[in-house]
């Protein structure tokens, strides 16, 4: 990688070697180029009332890749088609939960992939539940320049076949119904109220599983058994 200065003029089509802020007194003050971005033309302009008659710009030399461009094609690697991918943000790719579900994490995969030097992965937990939309995972190169080779070797890595699974995923839950099966004689007599089943059934809800029923029975186990029994011949998959 080199830095150089060039006349605005002459920068169209290379990019910039750091952010520039623009100040309007009273107005703004704040980015108005993030490092990395490409001149264009109708840049020039504002590059000029920003008072900038000459700028650093980078100059890739062969096998090098700036952070934005190896932070997308990463999170395109990594990535299962239950995540949705943000804007590269400074070199940043967050994925998102493209609808609620479980998390899978390979985690093997991942843990070998920042071992190589200048790769950053970080996750939540595996098997977490998450909602559409929650962040569950960035990639990002640590430098602001990074050899191919690298992004290369995280591709490789992405490539090995396990279960057919993306390395990094939201998997969606399968319809399921489940039949409640409460015991005690207090409970089926009405002398205690039954709090666990609403309880139950909202967490279920969370999984988009549904009760399909709910049956008292009391301490005899023969009773508890019919009760599973008859569940299980109505086809559903779980009792509790």
């Amino acid at each position: 990688m080199k830095r150089r200065e060039v006349r605005v003029e002459d920068a169209v089509g290379l990019q910039l070697a750091h952010d520039m802020t623009r100040i309007v007194p009273g107005v703004f003050k704040g980015r108005q180029f993030r490092r990395g971005h490409v001149v264009r033309e109708e840049d020039i302009p504002m590059l000029l009332d920003m008072g900038k008659r000459h700028i650093y710009v980078l100059e890739l030399e062969a096998g090098e890749l700036h952070e934005d461009d190896a932070a997308q094609q990463m999170a395109k690697a990594l990535a299962g088609p239950g995540l949705v991918h943000s804007d590269v943000e400074e070199g940043k790719v967050v994925l998102r939960a493209k609808h609620d579900g479980m998390l899978w994490i390979d985690a093997r995969r991942v843990v070998t992939m920042n071992s190589i030097e200048h790769i950053s992965i970080s996750t939540r937990r595996p098997y977490m539940h998450v909602r559409e939309g929650q962040s569950v995972a960035s990639v990002r190169p640590i430098p602001l320049v990074i050899g191919e080779d690298k992004i290369r070797a995280v591709e490789l890595i992405a490539e090995e076949t396990w279960g057919g699974r993306s390395i990094i995923d939201v998997l969606p839950y399968r319809d399921q119904q489940v039949h409640i099966v409460t015991t005690g004689s207090e409970i089926q007599s009405g002398r205690v109220q039954d709090k666990s089943g609403p309880v139950l059934r909202e967490k279920f809800a969370e999984f988009g599983i549904e009760v399909k029923a709910q049956q008292f029975v009391g301490d005899e186990q023969e009773d508890i058994t019919s009760a599973i029994a008859t569940a299980c011949d109505e086809g559903l998959r779980s009792s509790v």
